[in-house]
């Protein structure tokens, strides 16, 4: 959809429960075709988060390595991932102050644009090989903004769906 094209900044949150411990690549919510198109990728390997921006006039950028974010606990994790539109991403877990962040990301700001790639959750256009590549995880309240989320948004959010599954109204 549209909602996944031009963006420059924004945020990407989701709840995640798993035990996995899968060395591949296990897409979370993904805009890429692993090849050539690769707007965005939230993934877990290993256990843990990463994530992957594609900045215009930029690479593919792996922008948390290495990773201590670990989310193959068994327990439900609040991620949410923010990106400035130039160079600032920030990884949130569970509310409060962000637990990662990157500045000095290269690129002349917002992401690569496509309307090739379609945007997927739990699932990734595995073309190399033709094979897809599937999450294994419990996902929920996953949500998009085109737009950097602010700390106290994020804690907003945190505190409304944590125990309390719902919306958070005007963000």
């Amino acid at each position: 959809p549209d909602a996944f094209n031009n963006i420059n900044e924004a945020s990407w949150q989701f709840w995640i429960k798993t035990t996995s411990t899968n060395t591949n690549y296990l897409p979370i919510f993904a805009k890429d075709n692993l090849g050539s198109v690769r707007p965005f990728l939230l993934a877990m390997n290993s256990g843990k988060l990463r994530v992957y921006l594609y900045p215009n006039g930029s690479s593919f950028t792996y922008v948390n390595n290495p990773t201590n974010i670990t989310i193959n606990d068994g327990v439900w994790n609040h991620i949410v991932v923010t990106y400035n539109g130039t160079n600032t991403v920030k990884i949130y877990k569970n509310g409060g102050a962000p637990v990662f962040t990157k500045t000095n990301l290269a690129g002349s700001g917002g992401l690569q644009n496509s309307s090739i790639v379609e945007t997927m959750f739990g699932r990734a256009d595995g073309t190399m090989g033709g094979v897809w590549v599937y999450l294994d995880a419990d996902l929920d309240e996953a949500a998009f903004w085109k737009k950097e989320l602010s700390q106290d948004d994020v804690q907003t959010i945190y505190n409304a769906t944590n125990d309390n599954p719902g919306k958070c109204a005007n963000l």
